[in-house]
């Protein structure tokens, strides 16, 4: 019996594996390939390959865009129910958002920092509101 690569050595299993030409053996170190696979098929089977239609259509800009919004809205309506501050006092925001904090805090009768506090709780519960609502990060 020939060992592992055909070569003249034939290993016995008393003898240890340091001593033996194996331990030096380029085939061991460095093996061949066991297939080699021609790259001219993979090409020809990829452009060949057939995929249902659902799965290769691309989502555009103007989907993601509307999807985008109508998970907003989703969260908006959720925040009303459970955070009713929080869900008037981010929408005064989304409305006029060149309202500073101090003109929101007039409105609603409260302190600048209330009203951070409950824009920063609406961004951190509903992350799509990120994108709608700008926070202002001075008084961190």
């Amino acid at each position: 019996m020939k060992s592992c690569h055909n070569c003249e050595y034939t290993a016995n299993e008393a003898d240890s594996f340091e001593s033996s030409p194996c331990a030096s053996c380029e085939a061991q170190s460095n093996p061949r390939p066991i297939t080699e696979v021609n790259l001219e098929d993979i090409s020809y089977a990829e452009a060949y390959a057939s995929m249902h239609p659902a799965y290769s259509k691309v989502p555009s800009p103007d989907d993601q865009l509307i999807k985008s919004m109508a998970k907003c809205v989703l969260e908006l309506v959720d925040m009303k129910d459970k955070y009713p501050e929080t869900f008037s006092i981010a929408l005064a925001k989304i409305k006029e958002p060149h309202l500073s904090y101090s003109d929101i805090a007039r409105i609603f009768n409260c302190r600048k920092q209330n009203i951070q506090y409950h824009l920063r709780k609406a961004v951190s519960i509903y992350d799509e509101l990120r994108h709608a609502l700008l926070i202002d990060q001075r008084f961190n």
